[in-house]
């Protein structure tokens, strides 16, 4: 892709650093429409609360970030 094929991104991945990509989330216009955080999304506790798939879809998302930034979990605060 674009990104993949700049100069930049291959400089600095020759340099050591690591590439992580955040799936794609299908609910979040959902999501951002109620101002909500995504725990309280997937939790049903917005209003008005989000459906049961668009809930479910908060959830397999943040089980995919989790996944994606397990390698790099204590670079953050």
């Amino acid at each position: 892709g674009r990104l993949t094929s700049s100069n930049v991104y291959r400089d600095e991945t020759a340099d050591g650093a690591l590439t992580l990509w955040m799936p794609r989330l299908h609910a979040a216009e959902a999501v951002e429409a109620r101002t909500a955080s995504f725990i309280a999304a997937r939790d049903g506790q917005t209003e008005p609360p989000l459906g049961v798939f668009n809930r479910s879809r908060v959830g397999h998302w943040l089980a995919a970030m989790d996944e994606q930034f397990a390698g790099v979990k204590s670079w953050m605060p």
